[in-house]
C-alpha cells in the first residue's frame, strides 16, 4: 500500500489527521522538544490539553488536531478527515436508524393504537 507525505501549509480549514505510527512518534517528539518538556504529562500541562487526551493521540488510531502540528513537518498521514466528520457521521446514522425504528414503531398496530388514544 503506497502512502503519500504531506506537507501541512497554515490554513483557516481545520483537520483531523490519522497519523502513521512513525510519523506519530516524530511529532510528540518535536513537540517535547519545541515545549522542552521530557514527558506527555509535562507536555499536557505546558499545551493546557488533558493528558488522557495527549495519551489518547499518541498511542493509539484517534485523529489528531492539524493545529498541533509545526507547519512544514513532513508527516506519513494515512488519513484526513474534517473537524466536524463525528459529528456528520453520527447525525447520517442516528438519522437514518431513528427513520427505521419510527417505521417499525408505526406498523406496530398496538403501538398506533397507543397514540391515537393519547390524542383523544
Amino acid at each position: 500500500m503506497d502512502r503519500k507525505i504531506f506537507i501541512l501549509s497554515d490554513t483557516d480549514l481545520i483537520m483531523r489527521l490519522i497519523l502513521s505510527d512513525n510519523s506519530k512518534k516524530e511529532l510528540f517528539n518535536n513537540l517535547k522538544n519545541n515545549y522542552e518538556v521530557k514527558t506527555l504529562k509535562e507536555l499536557s500541562k505546558r499545551m493546557n490539553i488533558p493528558y488522557k487526551t495527549i495519551r489518547k493521540w499518541n498511542s493509539s488510531r484517534t485523529t489528531i488536531p492539524d493545529k498541533i502540528i509545526s507547519p512544514g513537518m513532513n508527516l506519513e498521514i494515512i488519513d484526513i478527515k474534517g473537524d466536524n466528520w463525528g459529528r456528520s457521521k453520527g447525525g447520517k446514522i442516528g438519522g437514518k436508524k431513528s427513520i427505521i425504528l419510527l417505521k417499525k414503531k408505526l406498523l406496530n398496530t398496538e403501538f398506533r393504537e397507543s397514540c391515537m388514544e393519547s390524542w383523544k
